[in-house]
């Protein structure tokens, strides 16, 4: 079992048995473990109220409700929802990818100049929504695409799908020849310039660097074209027509255009039919209790 605390994330509440001995028992034990094995002190916690007899201890997130699946299509200003609101919400896995690790424990410093590109002024929304892009996130790969899922009002699940087919669910993909970084495919350049001029949607080396700052990149574009706020239709002014259309907003990210859903959304859509990342890439069976796979 383990305990994980973020910056900005509330800690873990302990559900215990009814039994007072066996909770005490149980209790030292869990102490016990982390400081000999892990030699990380526990985080404060509470306890929470009384679990029905017989139920094992289990972790159960202090944050009461989620902020799971697609929200309506808004305003500008609507999104970001707070990255700690979503931090507290996130549901617990383990890592499925261990190459990950580095990057999915990388959070940009504060007031990092991501020397974004000419590509997210095209609307004013664009541009607000990627002014609020900022990786402060750490946790496992699926913790990380729930996370910033939930900033933006994006389905996770859909963003979990796209991960198996932008990178096959690993941040240290390279594409377009050198251009395109991460978990979600962030494109720093477009074809003949180097990544380093930031001259697409920009954001290399930091959409390379970290999981968080590529998967918060990627959703703050997808809210920014559901909302029919892109450069897409309308003269430039916004794309009315995209407004409320996850599918073909999915479909604008590989294409570059309103083309409606293509061969690419129709790998996503499986992807998430199947729940790819579960077969690919499952988790260990000795999982904390409380973990979905």
């Amino acid at each position: 079992m383990t305990i994980r605390r973020y910056a900005g994330r509330t800690g873990w509440w302990i559900a215990p048995d009814t039994d007072p001995d066996e909770k005490a028992k149980r209790l030292a034990g869990l102490i016990a473990i982390y400081i000999a094995v892990v030699g990380l002190s526990l985080p404060a916690t509470a306890l929470s109220a009384a679990s029905p007899a017989g139920t094992a201890w289990r972790l159960t997130a202090t944050s009461a409700g989620t902020a799971w699946g697609l929200a309506p299509a808004s305003s500008m200003g609507t999104y970001p929802r707070l990255d700690a609101y979503c931090a507290a919400r996130v549901q617990q896995y383990p890592e499925r990818v261990a190459a990950n690790a580095t990057a999915n424990t990388t959070i940009p410093p504060a007031g990092t100049d991501f020397h974004w590109g000419p590509w997210v002024n095209q609307t004013p929304e664009m541009a607000y929504n990627f002014s609020k892009v900022d990786g402060n996130f750490s946790g496992t790969t699926d913790e990380i695409l729930e996370w910033a899922a939930c900033k933006w009002g994006m389905d996770q699940n859909i963003a979990k799908a796209e991960a198996m087919a932008e990178s096959s669910w690993y941040q240290s993909t390279v594409g377009d020849n050198g251009d395109s970084y991460g978990i979600l495919q962030v494109r720093a350049a477009p074809d003949g310039s180097s990544a380093s001029a930031n001259n697409g949607w920009g954001g290399y080396p930091w959409t390379q660097k970290s999981t968080a700052l590529d998967a918060d990149a990627q959703m703050a574009y997808l809210r920014a074209v559901y909302d029919g706020q892109s450069y897409m239709g309308n003269g430039g002014n916004g794309s009315p027509a995209l407004k409320g259309d996850i599918w073909n907003a999915v479909s604008t990210w590989q294409s570059g255009s309103d083309t409606g859903p293509d061969s690419y959304t129709q790998e996503i859509q499986g992807y998430l039919a199947s729940q790819a990342w579960r077969r690919s890439y499952p988790l260990h069976s000795a999982m904390p209790a409380g973990v979905i796979p």
